[in-house]
């Protein structure tokens, strides 16, 4: 990153809107908290920076079929404080506590939804698993 600062990019592709989308996010990769997401879809571009309290950016759409113009929007998303992107959802879960009646409200980005996206995670089961090339983990 800038500076030399150590950053996680997570990019992860899939069908969607006629199309594939690439979704990209970066973050901090010692505490997971989103820095910038990007979001490259078959009708439109979506860029995200995060501060400590908001994601600003811009939507691009693009016109109709045969239509070479894009409708660019500017967009501020108030998230009350610091969040992860959507695309880490995996990874915040798997370091959290993994403890017996653990429970948390993880907050997520999400524009489509509004931005902060609240989302419950709780253990509900512990189970010691084999794994061949690891041995047994708790899971």
């Amino acid at each position: 990153g800038p500076g030399g600062n150590r950053l996680l990019e997570v990019e992860q592709r899939f069908p969607g809107g006629g199309g594939e989308i690439v979704d990209t996010a970066v973050a901090d990769p010692a505490t997971f908290r989103a820095i910038a997401h990007r979001s490259h879809q078959p009708a439109r571009t979506m860029r995200f920076d995060f501060s400590a309290d908001g994601a600003d950016g811009s939507v691009s759409v693009n016109g109709p079929a045969g239509d070479t113009a894009r409708r660019v929007e500017v967009v501020h998303q108030a998230l009350g404080g610091p969040i992860f992107d959507s695309n880490l959802i995996e990874l915040v879960i798997a370091a959290l506590p993994l403890r017996p009646r653990f429970a948390a409200e993880l907050p997520f980005f999400i524009y489509e939804r509004g931005g902060r996206v609240p989302m419950p995670v709780a253990v509900s089961q512990v189970a010691r698993i084999r794994f061949p090339a690891l041995g047994e983990h708790d899971v």
